[in-house]
């Protein structure tokens, strides 16, 4: 009887000894390793002490050898999905939509060194030309329906393609105008006028670049993109100020062919220096026997940036273009100019002829911004010298500059819009909705432009810059503008545009001193 007891208790020792030292050993938190090697110790003990017999150890040894063969078994398929995991992850592709500057619907690798977004841009407008002898019709039109591809790969190589299928269809285009000087129309009375419009252009490209940015500071930017010139210029016309740029934009170079080395030497600095054809947006140089292309540099400073002071914007900078433009392959050798509201063209020069013209361009900008106020401006002096066919030397210029204030009466921060000189776009605080969630930013502006070009007469001579007989080389705009950003994709403009002309422009057969527009737009960009 006694012989029996100790049996049992025996037995019941090694089973709740080995029950208790398994529990501590899974309790304490090592590797799996670590607990094998504990758990095998233990068993080892509890046999030289005679807790457990010899068919008991190893019975719990076979045992315990084949759970070791279990858990390498799962530790190996472990390791191999966790090896397959990451590989997968270096090529997934996650989407999802960005509001940045490059807002669209963005595919990015999940080691973020690749993405490409898919983005566009729509632009409604309507123009109101008040008076009922208003020179210009009343219209509805697509100002900007743009479709764009862009993106980053290998961190260092950045892309942009975008299209605009606004305003550029169609080649030449007639139309034939009949007249009636009396009652009936018949015979004699009766006159037709024929006019022409040949697009220069046809092409939807719109930009198409691809940029290597290996070092912040010197970057190197191959295709059609922005010259180097004008705040103004450089800030998308998603983003603007008011709905058209000013009159000073019309003479600056925008779009065009070249090569650009710019970049951000230390925080607050930037500049671009780029080499172009010259010929503006969709156009090669032609003429070999004139160097047409065009020299353009821009440096400017965010002096905020530099002192820390994030809700503020003291910007500066400089830029400066010149080259030689061949005349007969390009009418835009001396620009004409058009309103603000884009009315009438009340600018235009009748001739500059010879073998070329030397064209200069000097830019001042300056913008002041703290808090929801904006200060702006810019002034522009454009030169064009020469010889004209007879032989006569001319240097002609003109001056046209800007200055504007805009309030986000809402509260917005201009200086969280603004980088590497330029503003760029506006989340409101709260985002429009139908069920009175909020009612996104609003913003009011004002702006006055002065454009002076009286070196261009109609009493020059032939070919050295004569002005058209029904232009003015003087002219003054005001625009008072609205705007209501919803969401930080969707823009509504109400402008109201007065231009102020020094002599009486013709257009349609009728004279007028003035021009008043009232201007809307309706934007959406994705």
């Amino acid at each position: 009887m006694v012989a029996v007891k100790k049996m049992f208790l025996q037995q019941f020792l090694s089973r709740s000894t080995l029950a208790l030292a398994v529990s501590a050993t899974l309790a304490i938190g090592i590797s799996s390793s670590a607990q094998a090697d504990v758990l095998d110790s233990l068993i080892d003990k509890l046999k030289e002490k005679g807790v457990i017999t010899e068919d008991e150890y190893h019975e719990i040894k076979d045992t315990r050898e084949g759970e070791k063969a279990v858990l390498r078994r799962l530790r190996r398929d472990q390791a191999e999905k966790e090896t397959l995991a990451e590989e997968r992850a270096k090529t997934e592709v996650r989407a999802n939509f960005s509001e940045g500057s490059t807002s669209g619907i963005t595919f990015e690798s999940a080691d973020k060194q690749n993405f490409m977004t898919i983005g566009g841009r729509i632009q409604g407008d309507y123009r109101n030309f008040s008076g009922d002898d208003a020179l210009l019709a009343d219209t509805f039109d697509i100002r900007r329906a743009y479709l764009t591809v862009a993106g980053r790969f290998w961190d260092y190589y950045t892309f942009d393609l975008s299209a605009d299928f606004a305003g550029l269809a169609g080649s030449n285009t007639n139309t034939t105008t009949t007249k009636c000087s009396a009652d009936p129309c018949t015979g004699a009375n009766i006159s037709s006028t024929t006019s022409s419009t040949n697009l220069r252009n046809t092409s939807h490209l719109d930009v198409a670049w691809f940029n290597v940015n290996w070092w912040q500071s010197a970057q190197f930017r191959f295709g059609q993109f922005k010259m180097p010139m004008s705040i103004e210029e450089q800030t998308s016309s998603r983003f603007l100020d008011f709905q058209e740029r000013s009159i000073m934009n019309q003479f600056v170079p925008a779009k065009e062919r070249g090569f650009m080395l710019h970049g951000t030497p230390t925080p607050g600095l930037f500049y671009g220096l780029a080499l172009s054809a010259g010929q503006g947006k969709n156009n090669n140089e032609t003429d070999n026997n004139v160097d047409g292309n065009d020299y353009i540099g821009r440096v400017g400073v965010n002096v905020a940036e530099m002192v820390g002071q994030k809700n503020a914007v003291y910007h500066l900078a400089a830029a400066y273009s010149s080259g030689s433009e061949p005349i007969g392959s390009n009418p835009n050798a001396v620009p004409g100019g058009r309103t603000e509201g884009r009315g009438i063209s009340f600018f235009s020069v009748a001739g500059v002829d010879g073998a070329d013209v030397d064209r200069t361009r000097t830019g001042l900008e300056a913008a002041v911004a703290y808090g929801p106020v904006k200060f702006q401006g810019e002034y522009l002096k454009a030169k064009y010298s020469g010889k004209s066919a007879a032989g006569v030397d001319y240097d002609r210029g003109l001056d046209v500059w800007y200055a504007g204030v805009n309030w986000l009466i809402t509260g917005e921060t201009y200086a969280d819009t603004y980088k590497n000189g330029a503003f760029g776009r506006i989340r409101p605080k709260a985002n429009f909705s139908p069920k009175g969630a909020g009612w996104g930013a609003w913003e009011l502006g004002l702006r006055y432009t002065n454009f002076d070009a009286s070196d261009f007469k109609n009493t020059n001579a032939a070919g050295t810059g004569v002005l058209s007989s029904s232009s003015t080389n003087k002219a003054k705009a005001y625009t008072l503008g609205v705007k209501w950003i919803p969401t930080p994709n969707t823009r509504f403009l109400l402008n109201y545009v007065k231009t102020d002309f020094d002599t009486p422009v013709t257009s349609n057969s009728k004279k007028a001193d003035d021009e008043k527009a009232i201007t809307f737009r309706a934007q959406f960009d994705f």
